[in-house]
């Protein structure tokens, strides 16, 4: 193969670089999902490189997969570039400077193929992701096995995207488009502790390390329950934060050029006027983890402060701290918000003595549901049904259209029967009513949820004693009390006759909490 002579000299002035470990000639590449990227660097090294793709049998193919890599995460995962993988053999990976200087390579994997090998990054035969602080407790986050899911490689993509990093593929055309990947970072490095790690690939890296400790103490932060809650929209929430950094500097962060890469300290204020619950703090963490920053708490997930409080202390580069101030403030401002309120109102319904289920309702954010959901589970509620997925529920609207019928009464049966139609035993189906004579067609109907919609007072008391009565033995429901819900009426409708209080009181309109984020000066104290 032909190489310049700049390219020549600048590969043997680096050869005492980066050495690049995976992929080789014995860990080939599959010919889809991401794929592992792994080398070993010493002190000297350059702190940051790029990720180009090239083809031996092709000297014009260059490929950047990912910018702005980070030398000491020592293992990355890439995501396939637009089109997806190459196939073939005689590919190589150049570790080079910076996409503006694709030619200074500081190290160049041996030959590998690409699509022609049976290894993959998964065994097919079982694949099982842990979290670092869960393995040590023996718990398994997700197994599948041959025989209950085939290892597909949408499946495999899905585990190892989530499991150990991301590396979006990037067209670098200038200085600029390079800029935004320090402020999103996980986007091209998350390293493998950061999130779910699969167990067969855990590295021993002082960095994985530290980063497995992290999790563990997150955990014992947020509590058990909240946090495996959160891990479960894991494959969502991690890339959703990549993509609010993204949001937040598309191109290239004016301010942080003058801030430079001095690693300094910022101190998390709780602050505003009155008491506040704290509520968020993974998503906190995860902003500064994808950051390269690290975050120490000072307070638990779900506690309650007077400000103003120190909450947290972040540690990281100047640069790199302010680029994720304002996504993270953000972030747990409404969180901690939606907690607040969450708390307030189940804390004043048990002072009435309501004992049944609070929930809040599917009226979030669009793009920030997993946020407000999450925090209104940490203020101590239900979050009700999460998307359409995961309960059927008819409302008027779906009634009227369900048929060529005159009235909904007459169509609240055949909804249902449609419904369970489609949606089988596994789904609970909550139907809207308005009147008790239409919470009996649906009770006959089969619903297991009645929602008595926008009836109040003694009517709603009544009606559901009668219902109650009336079916006892016969038929299994609960019944529900919707609308216009607010601390002024919650007294009258947070009666034991109902089941649950659903109301959007707790998410919508909701004040946020103030933070603020200080860096420090050195040897000056706040």
């Amino acid at each position: 193969m032909y190489y310049s002579a700049p390219l020549l000299f600048s590969f043997v002035a680096s050869a005492l670089a980066y050495t690049v470990t995976e992929p080789s000639a014995a860990h080939p590449w599959t010919a889809s999902g991401p794929q592992t990227l792994s080398w070993d660097r010493v002190s000297t090294d350059p702190s940051t490189f790029t990720v180009v793709l090239t083809d031996m049998a092709d000297s014009t193919y260059q490929q950047v997969l990912a910018a702005e890599v980070g030398g000491d995460l020592q293992s990355i995962i890439l995501n396939p570039p637009s089109g997806g993988w190459p196939q073939g053999e005689g590919f190589r990976l150049n570790l080079v400077q910076d996409v503006n200087h694709l030619d200074s390579i500081l190290a160049q994997s041996s030959e590998y193929n690409i699509g022609n090998s049976n290894a993959s990054p998964v065994s097919s035969l079982t694949q099982t992701a842990t979290l670092p602080f869960l393995s040590d407790m023996g718990h398994t986050l997700f197994s599948t096995t041959s025989a209950s899911r085939p290892a597909s490689s949408a499946f495999t993509s899905l585990i190892l995207t989530s499991s150990e990093s991301t590396a979006l593929p990037v067209t670098a055309t200038s200085s600029r488009s390079a800029a935004i990947l320090p402020a999103s970072s996980s986007a091209v490095t998350t390293s493998a502790s950061r999130a779910a790690t699969l167990s067969s690939s855990a590295t021993s890296s002082t960095t994985t390390s530290t980063r497995n400790a992290g999790s563990k103490t997150l955990a014992a932060h947020v509590g058990f329950v909240p946090f495996l809650v959160a891990l479960n929209y894991l494959f969502v929430w991690k890339i959703q934060v990549t993509t609010w950094l993204t949001e937040d500097t598309p191109s290239f962060d004016y301010g942080g050029y003058v801030v430079g890469e001095a690693h300094r300290e910022a101190f998390l204020l709780g602050k505003g006027k009155s008491a506040a619950v704290l509520a968020g703090s993974p998503f906190f963490t995860e902003v500064f983890d994808q950051l390269g920053c690290e975050v120490e708490w000072h307070l638990k997930e779900g506690e309650t402060f007077e400000p103003v409080k120190h909450i947290a202390t972040v540690r990281g580069k100047a640069r790199h701290v302010l680029l994720g101030e304002r996504v993270a403030l953000n972030l747990l401002a409404r969180c901690s918000g939606i907690a607040t309120r969450s708390k307030q109102i189940k804390d004043l319904a048990r002072d009435y003595g309501y004992t049944g289920i609070i929930a809040g309702t599917r009226k979030t954010t669009p793009g920030f549901r997993l946020v407000e959901k999450y925090g209104m589970l940490v203020g101590g509620i239900d979050t009700h049904r999460h998307d359409l997925s995961s309960m059927i529920m008819l409302k008027d609207n779906h009634i009227w259209s369900s048929g060529n019928h005159l009235s909904i009464a007459s169509s609240i049966t055949a909804a249902i029967k449609q419904a369970r139609a489609v949606g089988g035993f596994s789904l609970l189906l909550d139907v809207e009513v308005q009147s008790e004579a239409e919470a009996d067609e649906a009770i006959e109907a089969g619903a297991d949820v009645i929602m008595l919609d926008n009836i109040e007072g003694q009517e709603l008391v009544n009606i559901a004693r009668s219902l109650k009565t009336k079916w006892k033995g016969q038929r299994k429901f609960l019944l529900e009390t919707s609308g216009n819900i607010t601390e002024a009426n919650l007294q009258e409708r947070a009666n034991n006759e109902i089941d649950i209080l659903s109301t959007s009181f707790v998410h919508q309109s909701v004040p946020h909490i103030d933070f603020s984020l200080k860096l420090q000066v050195p040897g000056k104290n706040t």
